[in-house]
């Protein structure tokens, strides 16, 4: 072979390596952009998480406060069972396995009965 042919093999061989690093470069790049999103969206997940916590948990100690009270008799009021709940969410038409956030609606609609 000749000299000229080997710088040309030597440059064809440098210019491969020179687009593997640019096209290394670009994919490490782009991965350094996709795990930035993923810990933006884990971030979202997580305020979403606590959010709903927070939310369950007022709605708990409102629970708590509405069958705290207390009737006409001095008697404190009792949380109707689930059972009740259950019954009454039927009667209703609620459908608490394919939608189990409804079980609340139906406990109310019971207490909301009794006031």
């Amino acid at each position: 072979m000749c000299a000229l042919g080997i710088a040309l093999q030597a440059g064809a061989r440098a210019s491969a390596k020179d687009a593997v690093h640019t096209a290394q470069a670009q994919l490490q790049g782009e991965l350094a952009q996709v795990s930035a999103q993923r810990a933006a969206v884990q971030s979202q997940l997580d305020d979403a998480e606590q959010a709903q916590t927070t939310i369950m948990e007022l709605l708990a100690e409102y629970r708590k406060c509405r069958y705290g009270e207390e009737d006409e008799d001095g008697e404190v009021k009792e949380p109707p069972t689930k059972e009740e709940v259950q019954e009454y969410a039927a009667y209703l038409n609620f459908d608490l396995r394919a939608n189990p956030e409804l079980e609340w609606l139906a406990a109310e609609a019971i207490v909301s009965q009794d006031s």
